[in-house]
């Protein structure tokens, strides 16, 4: 054992140096050849298969999630990665998290009640809910003060036309955005129609099926009318299922379709000063039970969510502004088993209100947040029929300030420094810092320093649930916190970009869910601490005019107390994106996700029994072919028809993952087996 981690380490370092080395000999061949930074991204290019540069592919100049305004990415107080719509045209993808999971250090993990609700960042997953990972439309926040974490309607059915680009921020991000910014902050910025002139409108509709009787179909339209810009998405996804088939807890083995159905709705509007989000996606996901045990007879979890955003920015120099947001969620999720149909919801509510102030040399924002969230979850016994609250009616009122100063004495040297004051309901006040040195040695090559402290509290269902005999609330509850150094060394030039990364975390008061070994009877308890460090590694490389290179390495190790891999996370990450355009009209994106052996759950939970196959190394890669075939059929010049093909899981791996909520078994399937699906695009 230990040599095959000594060899994996010498393995990663190898491709470190390797990585570092050719960047290094690459800086003094590129520096000299440099553009001026444009403005903003340019939006995709739907009129045909063109050669694309790499900054049109895949970089996005100016970003907005670390410090709620434009700054480009080498300036911005974060370890920051993007994925454009460009790059997700060229790889392809069936859902969000497709396209989340080629990003560098990202994970996720089967979970029996909720298949694919929670996207591990840096290794990071110590529950079955998403609370450590917080979700952003246009850098306004999803929100579930409920369970702080049901979000697989927004892994698998965000439509996926509207994204412009994904800015994803690897640490914490509580500073400015709270709660569940614990170890990441993904921010989906959606295509807007202000690059069109007054009266032009574009758009796409795609429709495809496949394997498993997937149908789908996807839509996207832009159009303006002098200061008014609309822009919206639908979409529809249905599969039949793929074979999941495991031993259960009870020793028993059995075989279901995990089926899913996926519909959408977005509509995104610009006039003058104000703009407004609005949003549906629905979800429904075949599921094994609230427990692992077939007697339990789990079947599907329907969940709606609902998203509305109006926000108004009022300039009143070139140096001040204010910027006024009021942003609504609400879910509704209904589930059933054995006992009972449950049905829960929330709704919450986010105002807030942002001052910015700016000049050379200083950057300065200061803002607060009232969050007002209620819900409630019951269940209609199947004894009985009666119907009993698992978590009763609550009406709970958080606050927070926050501020943000950047220095910048010199061109090539940044200060930052920034505070949250947080008051959530029922604990007292508490502050989180940020701090941080970016320094530029040339307009390539630059280096950042950073810290960052995150907290998350408990959500209504971690302290109030009462569900017996499956889980009950603790109303003792500390908020959970965490502090981050992160050091980075970062090369960017037209053609070749690279940054390496190494992070150091301490979690403190971790919410988790234990089980008692004799009742089965889980419970939310605080459980010491966890140190998580590791290194990042990912680069961008142009090799020709019609040949693109994408890629990461990611090594973690983490620890509890004495319990050396206690998150069951692999601890190395290999993925490889390679993009080639035959033609004008043909183009190919092959990307391979390498995960090493996800670590035994009996590290965590000890006497797991081997029951199913062990979650092995795998390679889960996929292939995308576009083919214009509009010259074909007489398609104007103006528009483009492609024929579109993807294969999901090209090797067809059998894929498992640990069994990380209750452990008393090993692993769980975790993903279909090959899937072909093949389909049209119309541009126009």
């Amino acid at each position: 054992m230990g040599v095959f981690k000594m060899n994996k380490l010498s393995h990663l370092t190898w491709l470190m140096t390797r990585f570092i080395f050719l960047g290094l000999c690459a800086t003094s061949v590129l520096a000299a050849d440099k553009k001026p930074d444009e403005a903003m991204q340019q939006p995709l290019d739907m009129k045909g298969l063109l050669p694309l540069s790499l900054a049109d592919l895949f970089d996005v100049v100016i970003i907005s999630t670390a410090s709620k305004t434009d700054e480009k990415i080498q300036q911005a107080p974060g370890i920051i990665s993007v994925v454009t719509a460009n790059e997700i045209e060229r790889f392809g993808a069936n859902n969000l998290t497709e396209v989340l999971e080629r990003v560098v250090g990202t994970y996720q993990p089967m979970v029996y009640m909720y298949p694919h609700n929670v996207l591990a960042m840096r290794g990071d997953l110590v529950a079955d809910l998403d609370t450590h990972v917080l979700l952003l439309l246009n850098g306004r926040p999803f929100k579930d003060g409920l369970t702080g974490g049901i979000n697989y309607p927004i892994y698998s059915a965000f439509p996926l036309t509207a994204i412009d680009h994904i800015e994803v921020v690897r640490g914490p991000g509580s500073v400015l955005y709270g709660t569940n910014a614990f170890s990441g902050v993904i921010n989906i910025i959606t295509k807007k129609a202000a690059s069109l002139a007054p009266g032009e409108s574009r758009g796409e509709v795609s429709m495809g099926a496949g394997s498993l009787g997937t149908r789908k179909t996807d839509a996207y339209f832009e159009r303006r009318y002098d200061e008014l810009r609309l822009s919206g998405s639908v979409k529809y996804f249905h599969e039949n299922g793929w074979d999941f088939k495991a031993v259960d807890e009870e020793n028993v083995e059995d075989a279901k379709q995990m089926n899913e159905h996926n519909v959408s709705a977005y509509l995104h509007a610009d006039y003058s000063n104000w703009s407004l989000d609005l949003m549906s996606l629905k979800s429904r996901e075949a599921h094994m039970g609230e427990l692992p045990w077939w007697s339990w007879n789990g079947t599907q979890a329907d969940s709606t969510r609902y998203f509305v955003d109006l926000g108004y920015k009022h300039h009143f120099s070139k140096h001040q502004s204010l910027q006024g947001n009021l942003t609504y969620n609400q879910r509704d999720t209904t589930f059933n088993s054995v006992l009972a149909d449950v049905d829960e919801g929330h709704d919450d509510w986010v105002f807030e209100l942002t001052h910015y102030w700016k000049n050379d040399e200083l950057s300065w924002l200061l803002g607060g947040t009232a969050y007002k969230t209620s819900g409630h979850t019951t269940a209609v016994q199947k004894s009985d029929q009666a119907m009993v609250d698992i978590v009763k009616d609550y009406r709970e009122t958080w606050y927070t300030l926050y501020t943000q100063m950047i220095y910048q004495p010199q061109q090539s040297l940044r200060f930052i420094a920034g505070g949250q004051a947080v008051k959530p309901a029922g604990q007292d006040w508490s502050f989180v810092p940020r701090l941080g040195i970016i320094y530029q040695f040339n307009d390539e090559l630059g280096i950042k320093a950073l810290y960052s402290k995150a907290y998350r509290a408990a959500f209504e269902f971690e302290n109030s649930v009462d569900a017996l005999p499956v889980v009950v609330g603790n109303t003792n509850l500390e908020p959970e916190t965490v502090n981050t150094y992160d050091l980075q060394l970062f090369y960017k030039a037209d053609d070749y970009q690279w940054a390496l990364t190494y992070f150091n975390s301490h979690q403190e008061n971790l919410i988790i869910q234990t089980t008692d070994t004799l009742t089965g009877l889980g419970t939310f308890n605080n459980q010491a601490e966890l140190r998580l460090h590791g290194w990042e590694l990912e680069g961008k490389f142009k090799a020709l005019d019609k040949l693109i290179f994408i890629g990461s390495a990611a090594y973690q190790e983490n620890r509890r107390n004495d319990l050396k891999d206690y998150t069951t996370v692999p601890s190395l990450m290999l993925k490889l994106g390679v993009s080639y355009e035959f033609s004008e009209h043909f183009s190919v994106g092959l990307y391979d996700n390498y995960f090493s052996s996800a670590h035994d759950v009996n590290i965590k939970f000890g006497n797991t029994r081997d029951v199913n196959p062990p979650a092995d190394a795998i390679h889960l890669m996929t292939l995308n072919l576009d083919l214009d075939i509009g010259q074909w059929f007489g398609v104007s010049n103006e528009n483009t028809l492609l024929l579109n093909g993807y294969i999901y899981n090209l090797l067809d791996e059998d894929v498992y993952s640990p069994e990380m909520v209750r452990g008393e078994i090993n692993t769980l399937p975790s993903r279909q087996s090959r899937g072909v699906y093949l389909g049209l695009k119309y541009y126009f």
